[in-house]
């Protein structure tokens, strides 16, 4: 195909593919207010409020499923454009119902939460379907780094301004100038842009498929069964045709897979370190912000030494993992231990030049968030160093893992094989957050009395700390860090067998 053919179509599909995880990432737009919302208006306790959210991006996890839908089930004779046009037209009807629940003044749970699944599934079906598209197209193109890159950089963007937004907006609603309905249906208009872009933009070949019923699928993947040896010769088929497929999986496992006690360590910040919500919120924007900046520095790097290959990067990642974790270690540390350190900042001189910016409206806002970070404590700094500089610098571990399964995922089977791949990384993810709870439930037991003295009296306790919450965090340091160096020999796996396949990766 011709650069002069080629070009036209990356800049359709780049439309799609942005506006597509733009429209992801302005989803959380509301995120903020619908909190304040269930509490205020639909007055939800703590339990419902936590059933409520856990129960609400359930269809994220059977991406799979509607990979699956889509690569098997044609809707007219389309594979992709129809149901991409269908689940766009989903999500603007159910931001519009909750809209309209919220300013008929609707106080019942149901609706809400009936909705909002209708949502994240529209959101999740046109996220597989995309995904699709991006291996198909992108494996024929020989661009699916690139386009991987320029989807995460949209989804960065829209992060940023959510971050920046979000707060704004629920201000204006608790002054009265806005009201919840009104930030409800404005979310809604962004994927009605979706179904806009995708009309005028996604080229499909209609096609003439082969309708697949579910009683002639089971007797396709029953005969397996039948015999033993059959079986065997099946399974040596498939695990020949997908090993690749098998191996990243593992891979993505082993790359994510780490007990997580993000929260435990999020409430020992709160109730020994003095972070308050403000500066959670901080933290939060500013890290979304370094999410859109490191995935720009990252495309640019990727291109400038193109030399450079993917698992020279994962390499590097796994030690800037090990770093950025003891890094962390730094918050458990008290004042005076040997290996902390102070610093400070002539905060008087600085507010005294800032002063003047007190008549503008921007000014005074900058000057108030001056002033705050005056009172800030080295332990407020030396987070947001580690959630901005080392978060900055480590974008290649999540956008490397993405394109390799651009890479590898089995073209006739795109929508299902990508979206499994995803899923595993959401699934894992969720096991590590589950795997840290029973671990620090374990520690805190009185038969782990005598190993939690063991490790207080050890080299490895750096902090010297005898409170016990202290001591559980400091052994999640280290379990972490073991989780991220068995990241190593499947990273070496992963390249042996793309290399056995023919299969080169171009990041950039």
């Amino acid at each position: 195909m011709r650069p002069c053919e080629v070009n036209p179509q990356i800049k359709r599909l780049k439309k799609v593919f942005g506006v597509v995880y733009f429209v992801q990432g302005m989803s959380s737009l509301p995120q903020l207010s619908f909190f304040y919302y269930m509490m205020n208006v639909l007055k939800l306790g703590p339990v419902a409020g936590q059933l409520f959210q856990g129960l609400d991006h359930v269809a994220w996890f059977l991406k799979p499923l509607w990979g699956w839908t889509s690569d098997r089930f044609p809707l007219r004779g389309y594979r992709r454009k129809s149901y991409f046009c269908l689940m766009a037209t989903l999500a603007v009807f159910s931001w519009f119902s909750i809209a309209l629940c919220a300013y008929f003044k609707i106080t019942a749970m149901i609706p809400y939460f009936l909705f909002l699944n209708l949502a994240q599934l529209a959101y999740a079906f046109v996220d597989v379907v995309v995904d699709a598209l991006m291996v198909e197209r992108g494996q024929e193109l020989n661009q699916v780094g690139h386009f991987v890159n320029f989807q995460w950089m949209m989804l960065g963007l829209a992060a940023m301004l959510v971050a920046l937004f979000s707060g704004w907006f629920q201000t204006k609603i608790e002054g009265g100038k806005f009201s919840y309905a009104l930030i409800f249906a404005l979310t809604g208009l962004f994927p009605l842009l979706t179904l806009i872009i995708g009309v005028k933009n996604l080229e499909e070949e209609k096609g003439i498929y082969p309708q697949v019923s579910p009683v002639s699928f089971w007797k396709k993947f029953r005969n397996p069964f039948k015999s033993f040896p059959e079986a065997k010769i099946r399974f040596r088929n498939f695990e020949k045709e997908y090993r690749a497929v098998l191996l990243l999986a593992l891979f993505t496992v082993a790359w994510n897979f780490s007990p997580s006690v993000s929260y435990a360590a999020r409430a020992y910040w709160v109730s020994h370190l003095e972070f308050t919500p403000l500066i959670l919120g901080i933290l939060g924007a500013a890290s979304n912000v370094v999410l859109l900046l490191s995935i720009l520095v990252y495309r640019w790097v990727v291109r400038r030494f193109a030399l450079i290959q993917w698992y020279h990067y994962l390499y590097a990642m796994v030690a800037l993992g090990v770093v950025s974790l003891a890094a962390g270690y730094y918050l458990y540390l008290p004042p005076g231990h040997p290996l902390s350190f102070s610093f400070s900042f002539p905060w008087e001189r600085i507010l005294s030049l800032a002063a003047g910016l007190k008549e503008s409206v921007m000014g005074s806002w900058i000057y108030r968030l001056l002033e705050g970070a005056s009172h800030w404590n080295r332990y407020h700094w030396w987070a947001l160093f580690t959630e901005t500089t080392l978060g900055f610098a480590s974008i290649a571990a999540f956008m490397i893992p993405l394109t390799l399964a651009g890479e590898v995922a089995q073209r006739h089977h795109a929508g299902f094989t990508y979206a499994l791949l995803m899923s595993v990384s959401n699934f894992t993810n969720a096991i590590g957050n589950v795997a840290g709870g029973v671990l620090y439930k374990l520690f805190s037991l009185s038969a782990m009395t005598g190993f939690m003295k063991g490790f207080e009296t050890s080299l490895f306790n750096l902090s010297h700390s005898h409170d016990s919450e202290v001591l559980i965090l400091q052994l999640f340091v280290y379990i972490s860090a073991f989780f991220t160096l068995l990241a190593i020999p499947f990273v070496g796996m992963v390249r042996r067998e793309l290399e056995r396949k023919g299969i080169k990766v171009k990041l950039g």
